[in-house]
C-alpha cells in the first residue's frame, strides 16, 4: 500500500512539508518559541556529512574542472547541512547552504529568519567562531553580544 519508488515518497513529503497548515503550524511554533524567549542563544553548525550524497554534485575532494563539470556545478552545490538551535536546542533550521562562512551564515539569516527573531539573539556558538563572524552577525542580522567556541553547556551536561 505504501510507495516504493523514491520519487514518490519526496513528492508526498514536499507536498506535507510545503502545505499551508504545515507552515502555518511551524509559524506558529517559532512564536511560541519566541515568546518563551528560545532564541536569546544560537547555536550553529554547518556539517559537511549529511550533504555528500547529494547526487549531481562532484565532491568537495574533487578537482576543480570535474566540479566544474558535475550536473550541479561547483557556483551553485550545497555542501553543507545549516543547523540553528536555541538555547533549549529547539531547532530553528536544518538547511542546505553553500557554505558554512560567516558571509554564508549571515546571510542566509538575513533571507530565512524573520527580524523579531533575530532582535532577541544575545549570543552565538560555534565550532569556528571568529572576530569576522563575530562583526559579521553583528552587522547585519544579529546584534549578539558574545560568540562563544565549542558545545553548549547543555550539550556536555551529564557527561562529567
Amino acid at each position: 500500500m505504501l510507495p516504493v519508488n523514491v520519487r514518490t515518497w519526496v513528492a508526498i513529503i514536499a507536498d506535507i512539508m510545503e502545505s499551508p497548515m504545515v507552515e502555518s503550524e511551524f509559524k506558529r511554533l517559532r512564536q511560541e518559541c519566541f515568546y518563551h524567549r528560545e532564541f536569546t542563544h544560537l547555536s550553529v553548525d554547518a556539517t559537511l556529512r549529511c550533504a555528500m550524497r547529494i547526487r549531481g554534485q562532484a565532491s568537495y575532494r574533487a578537482s576543480k574542472a570535474e566540479r566544474s563539470d558535475a550536473a550541479i556545478d561547483d557556483e551553485n552545490a550545497l555542501r553543507r547541512v545549516l543547523t540553528i538551535r536555541g538555547r533549549t536546542g529547539a531547532p530553528l533550521c536544518m538547511e542546505t547552504i553553500k557554505g558554512e562562512t560567516a558571509d554564508d551564515i549571515a546571510a542566509w539569516l538575513c533571507e530565512n529568519i524573520e527580524s523579531n527573531i533575530l532582535s532577541q539573539v544575545a549570543s552565538v556558538a560555534s565550532d569556528a567562531p571568529s572576530g569576522h563572524m563575530f562583526t559579521r552577525l553583528k552587522a547585519d542580522p544579529v546584534d549578539q553580544r558574545s560568540i562563544a567556541i565549542g558545545r553548549r553547556l547543555s550539550d556536555t551536561a551529564g557527561k562529567r
